[in-house]
């Protein structure tokens, strides 16, 4: 690969884990403190036993955190393969209690919780880019870290 691709994919990697750690904090936020018009926990919680999560509240703060923290590490670019697999794990529980059940690309169906998983499965396989928290704080692999 060359430079000029090299560069196009670090700018690539950094736009899709921006706009996934916005979106999942964001979503976070609204089932952990009720913040951008979400439920909080007992709202989601309700949402989600009525789904056959049960009991509703301890998996709106799974699901919450999950999010929230998925989120930041996307965002920042710190430990994007866990991350990745955090939100992945998250959207499959959506696909299986709600959205299999709307089907394909039919008011809210599974379309976009397969677009996000597949998003994290290139953000897992190819990590966090040069553009990230990441690649500041830890040495690049095969160079041993500089010593005093």
């Amino acid at each position: 690969m060359d430079v000029y691709d090299a560069k196009r994919v670090n700018i690539t990697l950094a736009a899709l884990r921006l706009i996934m750690g916005v979106v999942f904090v964001a979503h976070g936020a609204q089932k952990l403190f009720g913040l951008f018009g979400g439920g909080g926990p007992t709202g989601t919680g309700q949402f989600l036993a009525g789904l056959g999560l049960t009991p509703g509240v301890p998996w709106a703060y799974v699901s919450g955190i999950a999010e929230f923290v998925g989120g930041l590490l996307l965002f920042f670019g710190i430990l994007t393969p866990i991350a990745a697999l955090i939100i992945t794990v998250d959207m499959v529980f959506a696909l299986i209690f709600r959205t299999s059940k709307l089907g394909f690309i039919n008011l809210g169906g599974m379309e976009l919780n397969l677009l996000i998983i597949m998003i994290c499965l290139g953000l897992a396989l190819l990590g966090s880019g040069r553009f990230s928290l990441e690649s500041v704080i830890r040495p690049k692999r095969g160079v041993p870290p500089v010593t005093t």
